[in-house]
């Protein structure tokens, strides 16, 4: 299955999703990263596994199209890519690739955010900040 999301209706829902957030400042933090979002393309693979290598592949090419690798997260069989293509401070597009063992998704995801937005956001994952609100 594949689709594409318009840009508009991208950030009109997450403008709507974020305000059940319980943190006023992530809430505020994530609208302004929102504002910079374009069209999402996804695409997902659940029937048969996608092999190792050919997501290897994937991450070369990818490379090989000016992305950069930001994180990749492993648990449990499960892995997580995330890499930026920039130009200068000003991250334009991002590619999602998340396998399984009984499913692969790619999102790509175009943008127009600026360090200097990140930083504003101050979105914290920190646990401890969180816990000392409720």
């Amino acid at each position: 299955m594949s689709m594409t999301i318009p840009g508009w209706l991208v950030r009109g829902g997450t403008s709507a999703a974020f305000k059940d957030l319980g943190d006023e400042s992530d809430q505020a933090g994530l609208k302004l990263i929102a504002k910079s979002l374009g069209k999402v393309r996804v695409l997902v693979a659940k029937e048969g596994v996608v092999p190792t290598k050919a997501i290897k592949d994937l991450i070369i090419s990818a490379k090989g199209n000016k992305y950069e690798e930001y994180v990749t997260v492993r648990d449990n069989g499960k892995i997580v890519n995330v890499m930026v293509k920039q130009d200068k401070d000003i991250v334009k597009n991002l590619l999602v690739l998340a396998s399984s063992d009984d499913e692969f998704v790619i999102a790509h995801i175009d943008s127009n955010l600026s360090m200097d937005q990140l930083q504003k956001a101050q979105i914290s994952w920190n646990d401890e900040r969180n816990k000392n609100k409720n």
